[in-house]
This record gives structure tokens, sequence and C-alpha cells, in this order.
């Protein structure tokens, strides 16, 4: 026992091992808050979204119904027979020209967005009828009606929750609507190739694809063959301005609650947890024990191995080998330690496969060299290998006819 006693500053130890680990803790925890950002939302009519405003769907059903479906930031260079669809219009400049060209050079582009076009002006005729957010499978509010485009005869109806019929000139096709009063889809062809404007872009999110004909019209326009080839263009121009959340009587307070602001709360719960853990611990004063010396047996061995080496006692070497053979062999058989060699070869040639003698020649070799010590080690250690191979249970008496 040292002087000082086992108690001194032991209780001003833990308190400042407390208050160090709650410092530490609190530390940590704004760290994450400032560091960490939630994941923002996916923007409306991202092919990579499975939200309600997202068209992951619509990417999965072109994809099921044959189409190779890639979503790209750049139009392609060569039209190939590829179709390009746009849902949203917000290109740069770069890209619009690049899509000009890509129609130029015959390419067929679907443009879905009736907010703005790159090759006509916008012609809204008249608005729609409005439908309810949640509408039944049967609801529908744009008719068939007149329809010169051939993909898309064999189609009823169509559900455009905010969808606005449009103009068409001369040269045109038409579907979902008549010549008079404006069509939801007028296909027109510019240069080589074709530009079908539709009149409404809700209708292929995740929320309106399943109803009435808006799937069977996004795969008639885009995959007219099994291997058609499709590229969903994104923008890269200003996003527009997002809407305010929309409120409903089913809105509670939690799904106004922004994600950072969870995450923020989430890691200040789990770092009172921690704190609680770490300071409720009170292992109270500690016991003084004595401890035992440290002592290297292997490096003991392989010590006394080097210096036995060096000074070329082999033949001393090889008595500890066989000494501790014999007494390995001893208590494999269940014989006692000074048991002769006679009664243990005995014993080995009864319980083994090894041959009579063999145990006796090598347990009373002797070695003047290395080479033989090497050899004599592994010899003994075969013999202690086939010993242990063998059943333990043994009966510490030989047979009468082998007692010595």
């Amino acid at each position: 026992m040292t002087p000082r006693s086992a108690g001194d500053g032991t209780n001003a130890g833990g308190g400042g091992r407390a208050g160090l680990t709650a410092l530490l803790l609190v530390a940590v925890a704004l760290g994450m808050m400032l560091l960490a950002r939630a994941t923002p939302s996916a923007e409306p009519f991202d092919p990579r979204s499975g939200g309600p405003s997202g068209t992951r769907g619509l990417a999965l059903l072109l994809g099921y119904a044959g189409g190779e479906v890639s979503i790209v930031d750049d139009a392609p260079a060569e039209a190939d027979g590829r179709r390009v669809l746009v849902l949203r219009a917000d290109l740069s400049d770069r890209q619009a020209e690049d899509l000009r060209a890509f129609v130029a050079d015959g390419g067929v582009v679907v443009w879905a967005d009736p907010a703005a076009d790159l090759f006509t002006e916008p012609d809204a005729v008249a608005g729609l009828p409005t439908v309810d957010w949640s509408p039944s499978w049967g609801d529908s509010n744009v008719p068939l009606g007149e329809c010169s485009i051939g993909a898309l005869t064999h189609l009823r109806a169509l559900l455009a929750p905010s969808g606005e019929l449009l103009g068409a000139n001369s040269g045109s096709l038409t579907c979902f609507g008549d010549s008079t009063g404006g069509s939801f889809a007028v296909a027109a062809p510019h240069s080589a190739g074709w530009v079908i404007r539709l009149g409404d872009n809700e209708g292929f999110t995740n929320r309106y694809l399943p109803y009435a004909d808006n799937g069977p019209l996004a795969t008639a326009l885009l995959v007219p063959e099994r291997g058609a080839q499709v590229e969903i263009l994104l923008g890269e121009g200003r996003a527009p301005v997002r809407e305010r959340a929309e409120v409903t009587e089913e809105t509670t307070l939690v799904d106004l609650v922004r994600p950072g602001v969870w995450m923020a709360l989430a890691q200040l719960a789990l770092a009172f947890v921690v704190l609680a853990v770490a300071v409720g611990i009170r292992p109270g004063r500690p016991v003084r024990e004595p401890r035992p010396v440290p002592l290297a047996g292997s490096e003991l061995v392989v010590a006394n191995g080097r210096l036995m080496q060096r000074a070329g006692h082999s033949s001393r070497a090889g008595l500890w080998l066989r000494s501790e053979t014999h007494r390995r062999l001893c208590d494999e058989f269940h014989l006692p330690p000074t048991t002769d060699l006679a009664r243990l070869d005995a014993m080995v040639v009864a319980h083994t496969a090894v041959p009579a003698g063999t145990a006796t020649e090598l347990l009373t070799r002797e070695v003047h060299s290395p080479g033989e010590l090497l050899r004599l080690s592994r010899e003994l250690r075969a013999l202690r290998r086939d010993a242990t191979a063998q059943p333990t249970t043994l009966d510490p008496h030989p047979p009468q006819g082998e007692q010595t």
C-alpha cells in the first residue's frame, strides 16, 4: 500500500471526468447539428423520386413495357430512333439548342409541360375541368374525342388534374379534343422530326399515373415497340419557384416540421442517453489489490533456446525435449510421471500404430549437433501427434504379457 490514501482525489477525479464527458458529448452533438445536412427532398417530376410528385413510376412503367430508359442531362447528339421526354420546362439555353438540333436531325420529343414550349408559342385554348386530389379509379376529365394520332386511338380517356387544351396548326395531328375547341395532345412536324405537346405533365406523376389511361398514353408515345430508347431529359435551368406546402385537413404538425429539426432532436436525445449512462455508473472508491508480476513465459523460453544455441548445448536441449515428451505421454495415457520407458512404450504400441521400440529409442536418443536436435524434435512431435490422435479413454494397465 502506498502512502497516498486510496480515497484521495477520487471524488474530484470522478466529477471531473463526468464533466469532461458531458462537455465532449455536447460538442459532438453541436458539431453534428452544424455539419450534418438533411437530404433535400426531390424536385417535382424527378424520375428518381418515389414521392407523390415524382415520376419514378413512369420510368419503371416504360422499362416494363420494353423500353430502354435513361435519365440524362444532355439531349442526344443523333436521333437514331430515340425519343426524348421533357417533363418540366426548365431547360438551360444549351440544352434547348441541343434539343432543337435533335429534332432537326429527325428525333421525336414529347413535351409534357404546357407552361412553355421551345418550338411553338404556348397556345392554351381552354382549361380542363379540375379534379379532386384523390380521385377514384374511374375518374377522368379528358375524353378521347377526335383523334388523328394513330398510336392513341385505342385509348379512352385521361385524368389531367390541371390540364389545358392546346391549339393546333395546319398539318398537325391531334387527339383528346376537336379541331375547333383545342386538343390535349398535339403532334406537329419540325424539320425532320416530330414534337408531341401535351396539355398537362401532372398526369405522369406517381400520384396520378395509375388513373384512367395516363400510363398507356406514356407507353404509346414513348415505347412504340420493345427495345425503344427513351431518354428523360432533366433541366439545368432556373428551378421554378416552389409552392407552399399543401395544407389539408389531414395535415398535422409533424408533417410541417423540417427533417433537420428531427435530426437535431434525435442527436440531443442520443447525447442525453449516453451522458446518463456515463454519469450513472458510480463504482465507488477503487480497491487496490496486489498486481501479479508480468512474466513473459514465451519470451523466456525463446531466450533460453537462443542461449543454448549459441553455447552449443544440443545435448542438454535434447534432454529437455525427451523429458517433456515423456511427461506428456504419461499424461495422455494416464500414467504416473515416473513410469519407466518399457511400460510407456508398451502403452504406445497397444493404443497407437507406432512400432514397438520407437518410443524407447526416441526417449533415449542422445544428440550432439543442431541437426540431430532438429531431427529428434520432429520425430518427438510426430510421436506426440500419433498418441494424442487416439481416443482418450485408455486402460492405464497394459496387457499382462507386456508388463515389465
